[in-house]
């Protein structure tokens, strides 16, 4: 990765794509998650920066994915800025202005003050394009005071160049080519060619609006002259666009045309993706030199590489099989192979958070055996283990495939039931009820009977898990009181 990395610096895009591919594979099988982030980052800089804006959104969007379900928040909350970036490329600025919203409550909780700024500049940019500018000049404004303390020219700049922008929209265009220009010196300074480019972007919009069109011109040529050695496609497309508007309003219509032709021609090639026929070719050169070379050596050396991959695969499969195991066995009671109170507590807790966000109804029912004691002193305790199996397999057995059920105490279990309105737990619950009732447990040339009573309490806005509990447990005791045997829903006070 270090090595595509370089190469995306020195503006070989094509072999950087190449390069982090394989990288991102490598980190793929080694299970190497903030390495595969890392690439992925770096691959939709790339494509960013050779103007593919929708393969761009789609790694970016991935790396968030991937972020998430592995619970790196910073990775999340860059790639989701960096989404934002091409939303921002594609002149959507709502899109990117909510997206880099979202990553910014996720910086703010991480406290990265770089990639806060970075953010701001995103947030900002997409005010300006909306023609937000005093709200713009709000996310600036703490922009400019946290990228201070960083030293980060680049973000400084980009905020500089920001700012200028939207001085030119308010038409004081003296001050915003001064801005711009200052900005752009800057990012040439630090070498950042690409950034540079999309800041003479910038400038030609404040010419234009200004009716400088000829001095707009000049700009936009001799940075098409600057970037005609590198690989920035997408900075040459939109300079293109700028230079075909700028002729258009200065009357020149064969060099609007000329300038859509050459944007057109380009395009075309574009689509043809040559970063792919690279890869390709320098694949096939690759195959080619190992056959010509043939050794046995080489083949052996090339085996002993299969070997170990093959080695390391298994390894990686055998240890994810072991952790699956023992994350089950961390969330399943052992007596009853039912959920035990912290498997139970974790999907429940995700059960709520989805009924809070979708407003589904849900219920939780508190199962407790009456009178369990007297089984234990008259059979003893293996008896009653027995008689606890029996009871949770036929309780479970009366719920859904989506419903949660768990053992949480000695003859105490509980059943969440999802997509239930009172009416419905109420019946979910007297059917464990009537079932359990009907069981006629064996133990010891006995058979034992046993009945459950049932506390419901019915989920409400803004009710965590432990409280919904708390409530169920209320109207269990209730049902004790209340003679045992039945179900008890809870009400409020």
């Amino acid at each position: 990765m270090v090595l595509g990395d370089l190469q995306l610096r020195q503006g070989g895009l094509d072999l950087a794509i190449s390069t982090l591919g394989e990288a991102r594979q490598t980190y793929v099988i080694l299970g190497d998650l903030p390495g595969e982030l890392a690439s992925l980052r770096l691959l939709g800089v790339c494509w960013t920066m050779l103007g593919d804006l929708l393969r761009a959104r789609a790694v970016f969007s991935l790396g968030a994915e991937l972020a998430h379900r592995g619970g790196q928040i910073e990775a999340e909350a860059v790639a989701l800025c960096n989404a934002a970036m091409t939303y921002g490329e594609a002149n959507e600025p709502l899109a990117c202005t909510d997206l880099t919203g979202q990553a910014l409550v996720l910086l703010r909780k991480v406290g990265d003050e770089r990639s806060i700024c970075h953010a701001l500049v995103n947030i900002s940019e997409g005010l300006t394009r909306l023609g937000r500018l005093d709200e713009a000049d709000e996310a600036a404004a703490e922009g400019f005071e946290r990228v201070a303390a960083l030293g980060d020219a680049r973000v400084l700049a980009l905020f500089r160049g920001g700012r200028g922008e939207r001085a030119a929209m308010r038409g004081a265009f003296a001050d915003a080519e001064r801005e711009i220009r200052e900005a752009r010196q800057m990012l040439t300074d630090a070498g950042l060619t690409y950034d540079a480019g999309q800041m003479t972007i910038i400038l030609a919009n404040a010419l234009f609006l200004s009716g400088e069109y000829d001095r707009g011109v000049d700009e936009c040529q001799r940075c098409l002259t600057e970037l005609r050695e590198g690989n920035f496609h997408g900075v040459r497309m939109a300079l293109l666009d700028r230079l075909s508007a700028l002729h258009e309003a200065s009357g020149d219509t064969v060099q609007a045309l000329r300038a859509l032709r050459e944007r057109q021609r380009q395009l075309l090639g574009f689509e043809q993706n040559p970063a792919r026929v690279l890869a390709c070719t320098i694949e096939e050169r690759q195959r080619a030199q190992f056959a010509r070379e043939g050794s046995k050596r080489e083949q052996d050396h090339r085996n002993a590489l299969v070997d170990a991959n093959r080695q390391l695969s298994a390894a990686l499969a055998r240890e994810r099989r072991e952790r699956v195991v023992l994350q089950t066995e961390a969330v399943t009671d052992d007596l009853t192979a039912v959920l035990n109170r912290r498997g139970f507590m974790e999907l429940a807790a995700i059960s709520v958070d989805n009924s809070q966000r979708t407003g589904d109804p849900l219920a939780i029912a508190v199962l407790d055996l009456d009178h369990f004691k007297k089984v234990n002193d008259t059979f003893g305790h293996r008896a009653g283990d027995v008689v606890l199996r029996e009871v949770a397999a036929a309780a479970a057995s009366c719920l859904r495939g989506h419903d949660v059920f768990a053992r949480i105490g000695g003859e105490e279990f509980v059943a969440l039931i999802s997509n239930a309105d009172p009416v419905v737990a109420q019946l979910v619950a007297e059917r464990m009820r009537a079932k359990v009732g009907s069981l006629r447990i064996a133990v010891q040339d006995a058979l034992v009977c046993c009945t459950v009573s049932i506390g419901v309490a019915s989920y409400v806005a803004d009710v965590t898990v432990e409280r919904l509990v708390e409530c169920a447990d209320a109207a269990l005791y209730a049902a004790k009181r209340e003679g045992r045997d039945r179900v008890v829903m809870y009400v409020a006070s």
